[in-house]
Protein backbone atom coordinates (compact mmCIF):
# COMPACT_ATOMS: atom_id res chain seq x y z
CA UNK A 1 0.00 0.00 0.00
CA UNK A 2 3.04 2.34 1.31
CA UNK A 3 4.44 1.59 -2.38
CA UNK A 4 1.49 2.83 -4.81
CA UNK A 5 1.16 6.00 -2.43
CA UNK A 6 4.81 6.77 -3.43
CA UNK A 7 4.19 6.25 -6.74
CA UNK A 8 0.99 8.42 -7.54
CA UNK A 9 3.27 10.99 -5.65
CA UNK A 10 6.08 10.58 -7.70
CA UNK A 11 3.59 10.43 -10.60
CA UNK A 12 1.94 13.75 -9.40
CA UNK A 13 5.22 15.85 -9.13
CA UNK A 14 6.56 13.93 -12.11
CA UNK A 15 3.19 15.64 -14.11
CA UNK A 16 3.55 18.95 -12.91
CA UNK A 17 7.33 19.25 -13.53
CA UNK A 18 6.24 18.11 -16.93
CA UNK A 19 3.06 20.25 -17.64
CA UNK A 20 3.94 22.71 -15.84
CA UNK A 21 6.92 23.71 -17.95
CA UNK A 22 4.20 24.49 -20.73
CA UNK A 23 3.78 27.79 -20.16
CA UNK A 24 7.60 29.04 -19.90
CA UNK A 25 8.93 31.19 -23.14
CA UNK A 26 10.51 29.89 -25.92
CA UNK A 27 14.02 30.28 -25.49
CA UNK A 28 15.42 33.15 -27.70
CA UNK A 29 18.92 33.59 -29.36
CA UNK A 30 20.83 36.30 -27.80
CA UNK A 31 24.59 37.55 -28.01
CA UNK A 32 26.85 35.75 -25.61
CA UNK A 33 29.19 38.66 -25.04
CA UNK A 34 25.89 41.39 -24.77
CA UNK A 35 24.38 39.17 -22.30
CA UNK A 36 27.51 38.36 -20.16
CA UNK A 37 27.53 42.03 -19.95
CA UNK A 38 23.81 42.71 -18.75
CA UNK A 39 24.73 39.99 -16.05
CA UNK A 40 26.91 42.94 -14.20
CA UNK A 41 23.42 45.26 -14.09
CA UNK A 42 21.67 42.40 -11.73
CA UNK A 43 24.58 40.83 -10.12
CA UNK A 44 27.43 42.07 -7.85
CA UNK A 45 29.94 39.08 -8.78
CA UNK A 46 29.88 37.39 -12.45
CA UNK A 47 31.72 34.13 -13.10
CA UNK A 48 32.72 33.16 -16.30
CA UNK A 49 34.70 29.13 -16.38
CA UNK A 50 36.63 28.27 -19.41
CA UNK A 51 38.07 25.18 -20.99
CA UNK A 52 41.55 25.01 -21.16
CA UNK A 53 44.09 26.10 -24.28
CA UNK A 54 40.23 26.49 -26.16
CA UNK A 55 41.00 29.23 -28.80
CA UNK A 56 37.59 30.23 -29.40
CA UNK A 57 36.86 30.95 -25.66
CA UNK A 58 39.84 32.77 -25.40
CA UNK A 59 39.02 35.11 -28.44
CA UNK A 60 35.42 35.26 -26.79
CA UNK A 61 37.40 36.78 -23.12
CA UNK A 62 39.72 38.81 -25.29
CA UNK A 63 36.69 40.49 -27.38
CA UNK A 64 34.86 41.17 -24.12
CA UNK A 65 37.30 42.86 -21.78
CA UNK A 66 37.68 45.19 -25.47
CA UNK A 67 33.57 45.28 -25.71
CA UNK A 68 33.50 49.09 -24.83
CA UNK A 69 30.95 48.59 -21.84
CA UNK A 70 32.76 46.36 -20.23
CA UNK A 71 35.07 48.91 -18.80
CA UNK A 72 31.90 50.91 -17.62
CA UNK A 73 30.77 47.74 -15.59
CA UNK A 74 33.21 46.32 -14.77
CA UNK A 75 35.85 47.31 -11.49
CA UNK A 76 37.65 43.98 -10.77
CA UNK A 77 38.77 40.92 -12.02
CA UNK A 78 40.10 37.59 -10.66
CA UNK A 79 41.89 35.16 -13.05
CA UNK A 80 43.12 32.10 -11.62
CA UNK A 81 46.35 30.50 -13.28
CA UNK A 82 49.20 29.16 -11.40
CA UNK A 83 50.28 26.51 -9.97
CA UNK A 84 50.10 25.45 -6.46
CA UNK A 85 53.74 24.95 -5.90
CA UNK A 86 54.78 28.32 -5.77
CA UNK A 87 51.29 29.02 -3.34
CA UNK A 88 53.95 30.33 -0.82
CA UNK A 89 55.41 33.12 -2.97
CA UNK A 90 52.16 34.02 -3.75
CA UNK A 91 51.06 34.28 -0.15
CA UNK A 92 54.43 36.26 0.86
CA UNK A 93 53.86 38.58 -2.24
CA UNK A 94 50.07 39.60 -1.25
CA UNK A 95 51.49 40.29 2.10
CA UNK A 96 53.29 43.00 0.86
CA UNK A 97 56.70 41.47 0.82
CA UNK A 98 59.71 41.89 -2.20
CA UNK A 99 59.46 38.60 -4.18
CA UNK A 100 62.95 38.29 -6.96
CA UNK A 101 61.81 37.69 -10.25
CA UNK A 102 64.13 34.40 -10.63
CA UNK A 103 65.53 32.36 -8.14
CA UNK A 104 62.30 32.64 -5.91
CA UNK A 105 61.57 29.14 -4.98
Amino acid sequence: MNKNITGFFLTIIFAIAVFGQANAPEPKPAKAGEELLAAFDRFPIVALGELHWRLNEHEFIAALIKHPAFAEKVNDIVVEFGNAKYQPIMDRYIAGETIARAGSG
